[in-house]
């Protein structure tokens, strides 16, 4: 069933961002509050990113189960669900009374609920759109995320200036449940293959998917690095600033207001230059990974002289992962198309970005407090450079897989 009306694919690809844009609201609010729940709570940066890893490593395991659902169940139940046990975990999340324990169980649950908002999604653009349209429309769906953060992070100053960090989450419980109702009356549902023929569809492509499945491992590994980066620069960047400069947490927490800004342009760029200039994506993901490494490596060198060119720095390290995350997550699972089960395969590629973030964001935390920033903005450019030579080692061997999405 693929739209064919302008007005019907505008519409939802609308829909669709505004739901990404809210599922970022509502679980990337934690990371932009963390270094005032650090300094009112009296907790050590470790204990706080517990609920960060735990929320993470729920996301990335969810991933895997909403992915195979989504091939199965109707996509508009999953994302609904999700939605709303989202808004009450961020309703409950302000009563735990700043113990770390209680936020790392209330935000893990908040985590698997947010897992069954991807997958789904991705199934549903591959239902209606031609896949032409998926890549305009994933564009703008990438938009809600930068959105969402920029909307987190600007919430974020507004609550903590204002009122505390508690009510960051009250805010974000109230625009869950209202986008829960939007979706109920606007999503629609798809039709699914029976069963059996879904059977037949992954038999015949399992014999096809074995050659590529060394590329597929590459692919997932660079996902890992790119997700330790971006999340934990996403999380921690506030803190660094806090503790280098010595700035106000409000001051701080704005600064993460930049990082999607230059998110927003990556996107546009990784695009561009994927459809006009380097088609083969993984050596477009390793183009984006060497400029990360720079970034790091010019942030290293100008840490602790000025906070302008740090935070200038750690925006296109971000981006750049930003840029990573738009080929490799949302544009590769349209390669996997004729193998049939797109909804899994996107849940097995998001899957790998949070099984990064959930390692790096607390180990962030703990190597910042052993050793220093310096040291910890090395690890992000080391990290960098490894994602670049797994790119590299496989770009060539991908471009002889790779089959370009039908420009229907």
């Amino acid at each position: 069933m693929k739209l064919k009306d302008n007005r019907q694919i505008r519409n939802m690809t609308l829909l669709f961002a505004l739901t990404y844009m809210v599922s970022y609201l509502t679980r990337q609010n934690y990371g932009a509050v963390i270094s005032e729940i650090v300094a009112s709570e009296g907790i050590l940066k470790s204990q706080a990113s517990l609920a960060l890893t735990a929320n993470a490593l729920a996301y990335a395991v969810g991933q895997l189960i909403s992915g195979f659902a989504g091939d199965r169940i109707q996509p508009r139940r999953l994302l609904l669900i999700g939605l709303l046990t989202s808004s009450l975990m961020n309703l409950l999340l302000p009563f735990c009374g700043g113990d770390p324990y209680r936020m790392l169980i209330v935000w893990s649950v908040n985590g698997f609920a947010q897992s069954f908002m991807w997958p789904p999604l991705v199934k549903l653009m591959s239902e209606l759109f031609t896949d032409l349209q998926y890549q305009k429309s994933m564009m703008v769906v990438c938009w809600g995320s930068s959105v969402g953060t920029i909307l987190v992070y600007v919430g974020a100053l507004v609550c903590v200036s204002l009122l505390n960090w508690r009510s960051m989450f009250f805010f974000a419980a109230g625009i869950g449940a209202v986008m829960a109702v939007i979706w109920l009356f606007s999503a629609p549902n798809i039709s699914l293959a029976p069963v059996s023929a879904r059977k037949r569809e992954a038999r015949s492509g399992l014999s096809a998917f074995r050659p590529i499945l060394p590329y597929l491992a590459v692919i997932l590994l660079a996902i890992i690095l790119h997700g330790a980066i971006r999340d934990s620069v996403t999380a921690w960047m506030p803190s660094y600033l806090r503790e280098t400069y010595h700035l106000k947490g409000s001051i701080a927490i704005f600064t993460g207001v930049l990082l999607p800004v230059f998110a927003l342009l990556c996107y546009h760029v990784a695009m561009w230059i994927n459809r006009t200039k380097v088609t083969n994506t993984l050596l477009c993901a390793a183009l984006f990974f060497v400029v990360a490494v720079v970034s790091a490596v010019l942030l290293w060198m100008g840490s602790g002289r000025s906070p302008a060119l740090s935070v200038a720095c750690s925006a296109l390290l971000c981006g750049c992962m930003h840029g990573i995350n738009l080929l490799l997550v949302c544009i590769v699972p349209l390669y996997f198309k004729r193998y049939g089960n797109i909804s899994f395969i996107s849940g097995l590629l998001n899957f790998s970005t949070y099984l990064g973030s959930s390692a790096s964001t607390y180990g962030i935390a703990l190597f910042s407090e052993h050793y220093d920033w310096k040291m910890t903005i090395l690890l992000w450019a080391a990290i960098a450079f490894a994602g670049f030579a797994l790119c590299i080692s496989a770009s060539q061997g991908w471009k002889k897989h790779q089959t370009q999405p039908e420009q229907n």
